[in-house]
């Protein structure tokens, strides 16, 4: 259905009628001619600007949220050396040699019996363990850097998802 407006009112009151359902608008109308405009009130203006907004901030959030997938592949591709067999010293459970190692996660043996999963980089940097040898240190220290290099990217990712989800938050209220 097409309506063909002329002249110019300010204020009228649409009927447009489609399959069998009326609806009712009240929209400030100039016309055009073939193509006649519907101008926008302000409140219609404020109301599509936020939803464009809030559009548009979705996207950025997919868009931050790829990026972190991202970095997650990139943390399983790390490289990682041949660490069973290598010695460790745990503050508590003492001496111990790393039997397996799948991405972060390590399983250690300790002269206890005792057997841990740990994790890379925090294992290290929280000072639980620490290398039985100058080149093994060296060498966890080369990995913990590459985890910490991905794990600090990934905080900043998921502040800026923050922000936006509390910016998103204000201009739903």
């Amino acid at each position: 259905m097409q309506a063909r407006l002329t002249g110019k009112s300010d204020i009228s009151i649409l009927f447009i009628h489609f399959q069998g359902v009326v609806s009712v608008s009240r929209k400030t109308i100039t016309d055009t001619g073939k193509n006649a405009a519907v101008k926008k009130t302000p409140a219609q203006r404020e109301k599509e600007e936020k939803e464009n907004r809030l559009s548009a901030l979705g996207g950025i959030v997919r868009e931050k949220i790829r990026d972190k997938e991202n970095l997650d592949f990139a943390a399983g591709q790390i490289v990682m050396p041949d660490l069973a067999g290598k010695g460790v010293i745990h503050r508590k459970f003492g001496e111990g040699e790393i039997l397996s190692c799948q991405g972060r996660v390590f399983r250690v043996s300790f002269k206890s019996g005792k057997n841990i999963r740990m994790q890379f980089p925090d294992a290290f940097d929280k000072g639980i363990l620490k290398a039985a040898s100058q080149e093994d240190e060296e060498m966890f220290e080369r990995i913990c850097e590459q985890f910490r290099s991905i794990d600090s990217q990934k905080e900043l990712v998921d502040k800026r998802i923050y922000e936006i989800s509390a910016e998103m938050s204000r201009i739903n209220f």
